[in-house]
C-alpha cells in the first residue's frame, strides 16, 4: 500500500462485497479531477462481470470538493483483491501529471459482505402466526361491528368490505404493532 493511501478497515478473505476509495480536491481542480476518476473508472471497472454495483459520487464544499467511488460485487474483493490500490494509484498518478495539485490522500474502505445481505425472514410458522393473531380477532369483530352495514348486502359484497376494512386495518396499524412487540421473538 503507497505513503498516501490509507486502509480504514480490515480486508478479510470471503468477507469483503465490495469498496469505496474517498478523497478531497480543491474546488479549483474539481472538475479534471472528476474526469480523471470518469476515465479510470470507466476503463478499470466499469464494464468487468464481477462489478454488480458502481457509484462515483461528488460532494461539493467551499474549501474542498469530495469525491467517492464505491464499487461491490460478491467475489470483487476476492477474486481482484489488488483492484482498490490500483484504482486509487491511477488516480493519483494521473492527478500528479497535473499542474501545480498536490498528491492525493485516498482513503480506501472495504465494504462488509455481511452488511450487504438481506436480513434473514423468521420461519413461515412464526409469520403466519403472527398473522393469525393479528387477523383472527380482528376478522371477527369487523364481521359483527360490520353487520347492520353489510347485512342488506349479497354475501360477495358484504365479504368485500369486511376486507377492505380489515386489510386496511391490518396493514396500516395490527401488523406493525405486532412487528414491533413480537420483533424479537421473530428474528430468534
Amino acid at each position: 500500500m503507497s505513503a498516501n493511501t490509507k486502509s480504514v478497515n480490515k480486508r478479510e478473505a470471503g468477507s469483503v462485497s465490495g469498496f469505496t476509495l474517498s478523497f478531497g480536491v480543491a474546488p479549483d481542480r474539481a472538475a479534471p479531477v472528476a474526469q480523471i476518476c470518469r476515465d479510470v473508472v470507466a476503463a478499470d471497472v466499469s464494464r468487468h462481470p464481477l462489478v454488480s454495483f458502481l457509484q462515483f459520487a461528488e460532494q461539493r464544499g467551499a474549501e474542498q470538493h469530495g469525491f467517492s467511488i464505491s464499487a461491490r460485487g460478491c467475489r470483487l474483493v476476492a477474486e481482484m483483491p489488488e483492484l482498490p490500490e490500483h484504482l486509487a494509484q491511477a488516480i493519483r498518478s494521473r492527478v500528479a501529471s497535473m499542474s501545480e495539485t498536490p498528491p492525493l490522500d485516498i482513503e480506501i474502505a472495504y465494504l462488509s459482505a455481511d452488511k450487504d445481505r438481506p436480513p434473514r425472514l423468521a420461519p413461515v410458522w412464526k409469520r403466519w402466526t403472527l398473522s393469525m393473531i393479528g387477523v383472527y380477532p380482528l376478522l371477527v369483530a369487523l364481521f359483527y361491528l360490520l353487520q347492520p352495514i353489510t347485512a342488506q348486502l349479497p354475501v360477495p359484497g358484504a365479504l368485500f368490505v369486511v376486507a377492505l376494512v380489515l386489510t386496511g386495518l391490518n396493514t396500516g396499524y395490527v401488523l406493525p404493532f405486532l412487528n414491533r412487540r413480537l420483533g424479537g421473538w421473530l428474528s430468534r
